[in-house]
């Protein structure tokens, strides 16, 4: 599993997907699925 560094000093390890659709060599739309347990756990660890 990937592990990232973000804000805090904690690594988070995080599972997520992209998807993207092309069109003439360009990107015209992106949607991603992103581990969401991992990812609140993330957000309500560092401060704004």
């Amino acid at each position: 599993m990937p592990t990232e560094r973000r804000a805090t000093a904690n690594p988070i390890r995080t599972l997520n997907s992209w998807y993207m659709l092309m069109r003439d060599g360009k990107i015209v739309n992106v949607t991603a699925f992103f581990d969401t347990i991992e990812f609140t756990n993330f957000w309500n660890r560092i401060q704004p």
